[in-house]
């Protein structure tokens, strides 16, 4: 299985056993080298039969047709897409590794950054709430002596604390 494009594809090796005569012996005969026989009748290894452009062609329409079921295509007939070279293949990978690499660091910046922020305004938000307490407890405080002071209760926590004088 190669993974060196955009769509992964499998490469098959096959040795083909086929009878009957050599289609390139015609042509043998008429050069000036000369070839043992064989006879036709007996089993050999050759792809000339099987390994011819239509016949290619035919194969993966038929394999297209069959593995359809799965949700696999046929590629593309007549594109002219070219491979990679597995060097320029892993060139790309290797880049894409360190384009990541260098997102993470930079994610992991942003990361430390946010939780500065975070922290900062945390204890801007205690030191609010801390002024704001201050705040409500020098009104209400304030408030209190204020009330003592223009009600009776003074008068009369005076009358009770102070000697008597005259009497």
């Amino acid at each position: 299985m190669h993974r060196d494009e955009e769509t992964p594809h499998i490469h098959v090796t096959l040795a083909p056993i086929v009878k009957g005569e050599r289609k390139r012996r015609k042509r043998e005969e008429q050069t000036k080298k000369r070839y043992r026989k064989k006879p036709t009748d007996t089993v050999r290894l050759c792809a000339d039969d099987i390994m011819t452009r239509l016949k290619l062609k035919s194969y993966q329409d038929t394999y297209a047709v069959a593995m359809a079921k799965y949700g696999l295509q046929r590629g593309i007939d007549g594109s002219k897409a070219r491979h990679k070279s597995t060097q320029q293949y892993y060139r790309d990978i290797q880049k894409l590794a360190d384009n990541l690499k260098a997102e993470v660091v930079d994610l992991q910046q942003q990361k430390e950054t946010a939780r500065e922020e975070l922290r900062r305004a945390k204890k801007e938000i205690q030191t609010e709430k801390l002024k704001g307490a201050a705040t409500t407890a020098a009104a209400n405080i304030a408030e209190s002596v204020g009330s003592l002071f223009g009600s009776n209760k003074v008068k009369t926590l005076e009358k009770r604390t102070s000697p008597c004088i005259g009497r």
